[in-house]
């Protein structure tokens, strides 16, 4: 167990079960990645000690917490995790603000996190690390802070799905480095904020295809970039068949 380096545990089960025997965690000195699937997961900030210094990865799929709270508030000495990785994870009442100390940060992915109403204002914190921020389908997710527009380093920024976000922060120009803005059905968004002409490493802007005249500037101010239009998906479309 000391020399293992990647540690993945599914739950084949139908419903979530309870994952026990954290304690043996304390052996995984050499931990790189953690991945964790439909399972019922303790505080996983009291059996990080181990692997601060090696591990890279964390993902969890499915999983929620003791009480049915999942508490994911991680480590912050976890100096060399590069990423994170949530998917449908239920009743996290808050986003785990002590990811905004993880310096060593490269990618947060965030997705069908449907109780996300905020983002700390502290995810600046990230500017010398962070490269990709997902937020997909964030249902409930209404504004994004400003500090997002201090992320120096990001490349990718995907807010696909976020409904009731309403726009996109005024500053958002200032992310010189961004290469890929998706923001695909993302219905109460009507326009880009006017510092999106600056963004001028930006190749890739993937939105609906409805969006794609609001978008038309960009291109006039970009001559590298390509507005990709997609078609909503339409979940009932058979009702008309």
């Amino acid at each position: 167990m000391s020399e293992l380096k990647v540690l993945i545990i599914i739950n084949q089960n139908s419903v979530r079960t309870k994952l026990d025997g954290m304690s043996s965690f304390g052996s995984l000195t050499k931990l790189k990645s953690l991945r964790l699937k439909k399972l019922n997961v303790p505080n996983l900030q009291n059996h990080c000690q181990s692997f601060k210094e090696s591990l890279k990865k964390i993902s969890l799929c499915l999983c929620s917490g003791d009480n049915a709270e999942l508490n994911i508030e991680v480590c912050s000495e976890l100096h060399n995790l590069e990423e994170i990785s949530i998917d449908c994870c239920v009743n996290i009442k808050e986003f785990p603000v002590g990811i905004c100390n993880l310096t060593s940060l490269k990618r947060l992915i965030i997705t069908n996190y449907h109780e996300l109403k905020k983002i700390p204002d502290n995810i600046g914190e990230l500017a010398g690390s962070l490269e990709e921020l997902t937020l997909y389908a964030c249902a409930t997710l209404r504004e994004l802070p400003a500090s997002i527009c201090e992320l120096e380093k990001l490349e990718l920024l995907d807010i696909s799905k976020c409904q009731y976000l309403e726009r996109l922060p005024s500053q958002v120009g200032k992310l010189n480095k961004l290469q890929t803005l998706r923001i695909r059905e993302c219905e109460k968004i009507k326009q880009l904020p006017q510092s999106a002409s600056r963004l001028i490493s930006l190749r890739h802007l993937i939105c609906d295809t409805q969006f794609e005249n609001q978008c038309s500037s960009l291109s006039r101010a970009n001559s590298n970039l390509e507005i990709i239009g997609i078609e909503p998906e339409h979940h009932l479309r058979w009702l008309d068949q």
